[in-house]
């Protein structure tokens, strides 16, 4: 199990990574990253651009969501128990 600083820093390098749509590419080496460190088996990206990652043999759930942004990089910021980022509260967080 993560503790909440790992979630919290997981978190943070995903809404620093600038992914204007076309560009969404950027976060598939991260994401992988973050389900190796996880325990994840069986991770990675389609023909298409999707990434897809498996855990474990139970019942199928599909999370889905979109990992770009509106275009324009903001800051990541933290303040207090907020971040703010381009994405924070959009689907890529």
């Amino acid at each position: 199990m993560m503790s909440i600083n790992e979630v919290r820093d997981m978190f943070l390098r995903i809404l620093d990574i600038y992914t204007p749509s076309g560009e969404e590419w950027k976060l598939h080496e991260p994401l992988q990253d973050i389900c190796s460190h996880l325990g994840y088996e069986n991770y990675g990206v389609d023909k298409v651009g999707n990434f897809i990652a498996e855990y474990g043999s139970g019942k199928t759930i599909l999370l889905a969501g979109h990992m770009d942004t509106v275009p324009g990089k903001l800051e990541v910021k933290v303040s207090n128990d907020e971040i703010w980022g381009r994405g924070a509260v959009d689907a890529k967080g």
